[in-house]
């Protein structure tokens, strides 16, 4: 075969997997990987063993995978927002009133040789 052939073939298999993610198609995981599918309710969050005192003693979170690679997550904290001192917060009562939430989203692989989970907690209602 020619270059050419080969460089249209290698474009089309290049194509045709894009487009399977793109569209939502599942993509195909193995046994560990298929069990992180699905919604995940926050147990608990620390970091360097201590909890961060913007997320307050009993933060709420969720974290989705769906099995086209993609996942999103929020994390909501347990505190008291004070009252703004006005109709509209301040920016010091505007970055008071956010801090300690988290939400972002992409995409995610799973590592099926370093990962292992025990079991997959249902969620009422999800």
């Amino acid at each position: 075969m020619s270059r050419v052939k080969y460089l249209i073939i290698a474009l089309i298999v290049i194509w045709i997997s894009c487009w399977n993610v793109a569209s939502g198609q599942v993509v195909p995981f193995g046994d560990t990987a298929k069990r992180f599918v699905g919604t995940w309710q926050l147990v608990s969050i620390t970091s360097a063993g201590q909890r961060e005192p913007n997320r307050g003693s009993n933060p709420i979170g969720l974290i989705y995978y769906d099995a086209t690679g993609h996942m999103a997550v929020q994390i909501m904290p347990d505190r008291l927002r004070p009252k703004y001192s006005g109709t509209e917060p301040t920016p010091e009562e505007a970055k008071a009133a956010i801090t300690g939430y988290t939400a972002y989203f992409g995409t995610y692989t799973i590592n099926e040789q370093h990962t292992s989970i025990q079991n997959k907690p249902q969620i009422p209602g999800l």
